[in-house]
């Protein structure tokens, strides 16, 4: 009996199979390796470039909210320099204002008192006694003023008014719209006068006069000026 004979003309084929084979997981091995490599470092990129532009999305959300607080301040100061301008206007008008008022007040106070006194002045002659006490003592005073020979001149109606005077040589009647009083020139030339006329005096008087009606009201104005310095606190 003949034992089975063996072939291996197959042989070949079956190692070369497993030669391949072999080859071919080394190749999955290594392609699943540099997958997992490429992956690794994909992750590592994606991590960087997410930490960088977290970074640079921080610095740049710094830099906006800098640049908002910055322009919320200015926003702020401007709108507190307007309130300041505004409130300071206002201030300075009011005050403008009260002083306007308190200085009309005070010339229609100080003219109204020297047109009661100017009235009063115009109006000496309804009362002959007080005029002609008055009279005497104008004429006197111009006389003396001159001191020379001298002629008095007078309203008309009034040349028995004048006094007993060494220096008058005479008296005249002349048609003077003078309120009352007199006018004296000197007997020898009659170039020098003398105008002690009520009109005359009265307007000689009347400056002084008003000023020192408006130094009445000298309290009303520092009553002013400290209100008004309370009105500038800010």
């Amino acid at each position: 009996m003949s034992s089975p004979s063996c072939s291996f003309s197959s042989l070949p084929d079956f190692v070369e199979d497993e030669s391949m084979a072999e080859e071919d997981r080394e190749i999955r091995m290594d392609l699943e390796a540099f997958k997992a490599s490429l992956r690794a470092e994909y992750r590592k990129r994606i991590e960087e470039l997410r930490t960088q532009y977290e970074e640079e999305l921080s610095d740049e959300a710094s830099k906006k909210r800098q640049e908002v607080e910055l322009q919320v301040a200015r926003m702020r100061s401007d709108q507190k320099r307007r309130f300041r301008k505004a409130v300071k206007e206002a201030q300075e008008h009011i005050v403008a204002e009260m002083r306007h008022q308190v200085s009309a007040l005070t010339n229609e106070s100080v003219a109204l008192a020297l047109e009661r006194i100017e009235e009063r002045i115009t109006r000496l002659r309804e009362d002959p006694k007080t005029y002609a006490s008055l009279m005497r003592a104008l004429v006197a005073e111009a006389v003396d003023a001159l001191g020379e020979p001298a002629i008095v001149f007078v309203d008309v109606g009034e040349c028995g008014l004048p006094p007993e005077h060494p220096l008058i040589e005479g008296v005249r009647e002349d048609s003077m719209d003078c309120w009352g009083g007199c006018k004296v020139k000197d007997a020898a030339t009659g170039t020098r006068l003398v105008d002690n006329t009520l009109k005359t005096r009265w307007k000689r008087a009347e400056k002084s006069l008003r000023f020192l009606l408006s130094e009445s009201f000298h309290d009303v104005f520092e009553i002013l000026e400290r209100t008004a310095q309370q009105l500038r606190v800010s």
